[in-house]
């Protein structure tokens, strides 16, 4: 009997990631992480590079937006789990565990932004405009 690392169970059964692949909101959900992340990180590469007052506003502005597009794939996150969580035999496993590790990436993003906020500091303090 083989079995591949994220089969579960009979072989008519979905894969592990399949129906979170399926998914709109799911692939919508990370984008919206995957955008929010690096937008952020392109903004404060542009802030270093120019150290323009133009890119510091707009990061900061960048941190609202980032955090209603990670409240939005929450949302999409719930909305996905509760419509499909009957769809399979195994919904923690193939519905919950997805979710739950896109949760954890859009947690990531708060923690970048922390990062980017500090960094933001310590240049200012240490790394003197032209």
């Amino acid at each position: 009997m083989s079995q591949t690392l994220l089969s579960y169970g009979h072989a008519s059964e979905p894969e592990i990631f399949m129906i979170a692949a399926k998914s709109r909101l799911y692939r919508s959900a990370v984008i919206f992480w995957f955008i929010s992340l690096f937008v952020g990180i392109g903004i404060f590469g542009l802030w270093i590079l120019t150290r323009s007052q133009a890119f510091e506003l707009l990061g900061f502005l960048w941190l609202g937006g980032g955090t209603l597009m990670a409240i939005i794939s929450f949302g999409q996150l719930i909305v996905f789990v509760a419509s499909n969580w009957s769809k399979t035999s195994r919904p923690g496993k193939q519905v919950l565990l997805p979710a739950v590790l896109l949760t954890a990436m859009l947690g990531s993003n708060f923690v970048a932004a922390g990062g980017v906020l500090r960094a933001v500091d310590w240049v200012k303090m240490n790394w003197p405009s032209h």
